[in-house]
């Protein structure tokens, strides 16, 4: 069973995408602020990441750095879901070591399509 961990603070995005990621066989797992995002990647060994940019500690920019520093998470896919859609923003991200970036609102197989992008 693949593995994903949502980084996130809104309760009804966490619940959507639970709920979708559930029903496509992943075991998921959630984080409500950035502090705590590294050390649950860490212990969980997600096969994806998914983050919003703004959440409450760490930020999203933040998060993407401690997973990259870290050798047993530094080669997780990590994609970016934010409302955040500048395209410096964008850039920034991907340059920082993001492998997507997903601009909410979203639909279910822009998300869905992005992840395949990077599990078998």
């Amino acid at each position: 069973m693949k593995k994903a961990l949502i980084i996130e603070d809104d309760q009804y995005m966490i619940a959507n995408l639970v709920e979708l990621l559930s029903y496509e066989n992943f075991e998921v797992r959630s984080v409500h602020n950035g502090t705590e995002a590294p050390q649950a990647a860490a212990e969980f060994l997600p096969d994806i990441i998914l983050s919003d940019m703004r959440v409450p500690g760490l930020d999203g920019m933040g998060i993407l750095k401690a997973i990259r520093k870290n050798p047993e998470t530094a080669d997780i896919p990590f994609i970016f879901l934010t409302g955040r859609s500048s395209s410096a923003q964008v850039h920034d991200a991907l340059d920082q070591g993001a492998n997507g970036y997903l601009i909410k609102p979203f639909q279910i197989h822009e998300l869905l399509d992005l992840i395949n992008q990077f599990l078998p």
